[in-house]
């Protein structure tokens, strides 16, 4: 969370620490001491939700990155499902729209990607 100099407080990043780690405000709140009124207002506050924000952000980024490293494990297992005999017809149907889809997003976030280079470096050049 927040390092040494920053801007949020202890009683923050506690609040949030317990809003990450509950399953909801009112026992987030019981954890902190106060109530779950309190707690809704302080989620309010634009520094503390730009810091709720932060974390929540840090902990995707976190999960995708295991999400991603293990996706060659991900994909063995939907077209092992899709080869066997015995899926049912509707689960065969559901893993090859959603590979279908996972691949065609892929191709459209890399035309993207070599997209938004090529106007990089040509304003670089027009420099």
């Amino acid at each position: 969370m927040a390092g040494h100099g920053s801007k949020i407080g202890f009683k923050t990043e506690e609040a949030i620490a317990a809003l990450m780690t509950h399953r909801n405000h009112d026992e987030a709140a019981k954890t902190l001491g106060i109530s779950p009124r309190t707690l809704r207002r302080w989620r309010r506050q634009p520094e503390f939700a730009a810091a709720f924000l932060l974390v929540r952000k840090e902990t995707a980024q976190l999960t995708n990155a295991r999400i991603q490293h293990n996706s060659g494990v991900a994909a063995s297992v939907l077209l092992k499902q899709l080869a066997d005999p015995s899926t049912p017809p509707g689960v065969k149907a559901r893993v090859a729209l959603g590979l279908l889809e996972i691949t065609n997003k892929s191709l459209v976030s890399e035309d993207l990607e070599l997209r938004i280079a090529a106007l990089e470096q040509a304003g670089k050049s027009q420099k």
